[in-house]
């Protein structure tokens, strides 16, 4: 057998070594394939971001029909970690190698396109040959087998270095944990065999440090992918021979460039200096550096992509990159605020060390600067108003509890991954399960004080009358920024009555606003809750707000955080207060509501053919969750599920296009069209008419409703059943609810019983349980 030949090693820079693979896998009649996007194509909905270079051929391995030909492949992918299953975002900074944003430099054989044998052989001979890597430093490893698995020891690959000149010492056999690779829980599988290389060398016997030590670090993953792995666990033949292997780019370039970090590569070079500096804090902490450096690269890569920061998914973390790399230019660094998206700075960094390989990042440079500019605007805003109330937390509690945190969101709303990093910056993490369990032990308080408050019967509340200077205009004053952040208008108030009905302790106190910004329950939503502040302090904590019995007032109900008598004398002193509503819960009953009228509108355009106008008979509105109540003269509908679906699919559709939200008010005396009705609003002295553009989902309303259609983000029916004679009910959920549901419907085929069918929609119903089925028949029949 031929053997490779050993040569010293030489320099490439990061340009050069791009060019060195592409061409060599190109002379290996390889057909080079550009990266493709960061972000998954929507088909794709188990990635957040594309983690390595096979996402773009899934679809080739998972569906035989698109992959009849034998192919070679090979290119470099752009890679994002963070979030999800794999998640490295918050290991960057802590050593000199993780990174949100990486590079996978990868080559493929379809179909038997060359064997285990070429495979090895083309990745040896790279490395050596043309890279000029000291195959002393190379180690080898192959899966050794798994009797509990019954696969086989892959003694073939073992053969394969030995016939190509490797030595026996360098070749070591690992588990199914190292060296068996799979794409998920059910699917495509296979042995791996890894190319490690020693940083240290000088003739060492490296060979039990493989795996185990960090000097000692794999380059090359070469994937023999050949099973399958079933539903029920068992694994068997794919059917076809498949190989996929993966090389990290910018490891591979510290070793050619004689480096021990990534980060002191050549395609860090140019950001690390600037961030340099513009630090003003020497010295200058590495760790921030690294996670400026990393993640400026990652949020760059991404919004030339199309990714935008939001409150979930892949735009959650693309937020939570930006405001980690704020806080630590600002704070560990001492870099001015807003560098991010100054003219001429570290973004321009990023465009010229990418830009030429990925030219996108050079034409987005505006729209990326414009992102960042808005995001750390808002970003030092929330800071600057929660660091005083953490420092104070922090005194009182300097291990810095869960529970700390979760009163910082709840009482200040302090989002909790600004408080992990501020908590980082003193050297404290958050417990996130004391943080769940104090958000449980809220939920529940709030609904055992719900029915509490509920038998504070508005009848016996006061009229209006009592208060004439009372008015709770001030619930409308907000604007929706994007489709997650809610500007509440600030609106100092005064105290005009505190009671507690025949002083039972057992009941909340009521508490009368001059100026009043809580929502009182009325037309099937749910109130308003949250907090009422003297001098950034919490004084009040409001549960729940109730209208009068003439529908002018609204009490609220909740309990001191103060002595009442405190509490007395800044009502007898006339003192201004502030008010802090739940701006989550707020926006959650927006998207509720609006999502209501949609489908009480789209309900009446697809069942308006049947007999019997559709009509509404109640409704509940609650925080991204509602239920509907109507009739339709008919006792059955026919082809009720495709009605729904139809309804589903409208309300969706309106979703995306993004309506404006219409709101007009008519004076009493004004004629309306014959078809609002204005019986489930109460009295007022003006008459409120919401809708979208184009006249869709016109009714009068006394609620909060999203300012357009995209802010309710997603719609599903979870069920539509009978609930009295003639009158059926129909619960729905949106927003964020929804979006996290389909998430748990993309992960169902994974999971193996204990289905939560109650998360399960109407629609997806049938659907699921026949997978189930089908299942539960594959498994017997395997048994």
């Amino acid at each position: 057998m031929q053997r490779v030949r050993i040569a010293s090693r030489s320099y490439y820079t990061h340009l050069e070594l791009r060019k060195s693979f592409l061409d060599y896998f190109a002379k290996n009649e390889h057909k080079i394939v550009a990266s493709s996007s960061v972000i998954p194509p929507e088909s794709d909905k188990s990635l957040l971001f594309t983690n390595a270079g096979m996402n773009q051929f899934k679809g080739k391995i998972l569906s035989p029909d698109k992959l009849s030909k034998t192919e070679k492949i090979a290119n470099i992918q752009k890679c994002i970690r963070a979030g999800g299953k794999h998640n490295d975002l918050d290991d960057v900074g802590k050593d000199v190698h993780h990174q949100t944003f990486f590079e996978m430099m990868g080559n493929w054989s379809f179909n038997d396109a060359y064997s285990k044998r070429e495979a090895c052989e083309l990745a040896l001979t790279y490395l050596v040959e043309n890279l000029k890597i000291d195959p002393d430093r190379l180690y080898f490893s192959y899966f050794a087998g798994d009797s509990k698995e019954l696969v086989d020891a892959d003694l073939e690959c073992r053969d394969i270095w030995r016939d190509l000149g490797v030595r026996e010492n360098k070749i070591v056999g690992f588990g199914r944990r190292e060296n068996f690779w799979e794409m998920g829980a059910s699917g495509p599988c296979g042995v791996c065999t890894e190319i490690h290389y020693d940083r240290v060398g000088g003739g060492r016997d490296a060979e039990k440090l493989v795996n185990s030590d960090d000097s000692v670090v794999e380059i090359w993953n070469i994937v023999f992918m050949s099973k399958l792995r079933l539903p029920n666990g068992r694994i068997t033949s794919l059917g076809k021979n498949h190989i996929d292997t993966g090389m990290g780019f910018e490891r591979l370039l510290s070793i050619i460039q004689g480096q021990s970090s990534n980060f002191d590569t050549d395609v860090f070079t140019k950001i690390i200096s600037e961030i340099r500096n513009l630090a003003t804090k020497t010295p200058p902490n590495p760790v921030a550096i690294r996670i400026v450096a990393d993640h400026l690269r990652a949020i760059c890569v991404a919004l030339a992509d199309g990714a935008r920061p939001s409150g979930s998914d892949a735009g959650f973390v693309v937020r939570k990159m930006m405001r980690r790399a704020f806080l630590n230019a600002g704070n560990a660094l001492g870099i001015e605020r807003f560098a991010f998206g100054a003219d001429g700075g570290l973004v321009d960094c990023v465009g010229e060390s990418l830009g030429v390989v990925y030219p996108e990042i050079l034409e987005n440079l505006p729209e990326i600067r414009r992102v960042l500019r808005e995001e750390e605007e808002q970003f030092w805003r929330v800071v600057d108003q929660g660091k005083p109330h953490f420092l104070r937390r922090f005194e009182i509690d300097p291990n810095f509890s869960g529970k700390s945190a979760f009163y910082l969101l709840e009482t200040h709303g302090l989002p909790l991954e600004i408080t992990e990093e501020l908590a980082r910056e003193h050297g404290k993490s958050i417990n996130l399960q004391d943080f769940e369990q104090a958000k449980l032990e809220a939920r529940n308080l709030s609904k055992t004080s719900a029915k509490t408050s509920s038998s504070a019967s508005a009848e016996n509340f006061p009229d209006f009358q009592n208060y004439p200077t009372h008015s709770d205009r001030f619930k409308y004053d907000y604007e929706m920024i994007g489709s997650d952040e809610l500007k509440l208008a600030e609106v100092p108030t005064k105290i005009l009555d505190i009671s507690r009905p025949i002083d039972d302790v057992d009941l909340d106190y009521r508490l009368i606003l001059e100026n009043c910004q809580f929502y009182g329950e009325q037309g099937g939503q749910a109130s308003d809750s949250g907090f009422l502040l003297r001098e950034n302090t919490p004084i009040f904590r409001v549960k729940s707000a109730k209208k009068s019995r003439d529908k002018k007032l609204t009490i609220l109900l909740g309990e001191p955080l103060i002595a009442i008598d405190e509490l007395k004398q800044i009502k007898a002193e006339n003192l201004e207060i502030d008010q802090k509503i739940d701006e989550k819960r707020r926006i959650g009953m927006m998207r509720a509501h609006s999502a209501t009228h949609l489908l009480h509108h789209f309900l009446k355009r697809e069942l308006g053919n049947l007999e019997g106008e559709v009509e509404q008979k109640g409704s509940s509105v609650e925080n991204e969750y509602l239920r509907f109540d109507y009739s339709t003269g008919r006792e059955k509908i026919p082809n009720r599920l495709e009605i729904l679906a139809n309804v589903q699919n409208a309300i969706n559709q309106t979703i995306s296009q993004g309506l404006e939200a219409k709101i007009r008010i008519f004076a009493p005396n004004e004629e309306l069209a014959r078809n609002l009705k204005i019986d489930r609003i109460g009295e007022a002295e003006n008459i409120r008419v919401v809708g979208f553009d184009g006249g869709i989902a016109e009714e009068c309303c006394s609620g909060t409703h999203v300012t357009r259609s995209s802010q309710i983000l997603d719609f599903q029916i979870m069920s539509d059943k009978s609930s009295a004679k003639g009158i059926r009910r129909i619960t729905a959920i949106c927003g964020e609810k929804s979006r996290e549901n389909r998430k748990y419907l993309r992960n169902i085929e994974n999971i193996d019983e204990n289905i939560d069918w109650k998360q399960v929609p109407l629609l997806e119903m049938a659907k699921i349980k026949e997978l189930f089925k089908n299942r539960k028949s594959r498994v017997r029949l395997n048994k």
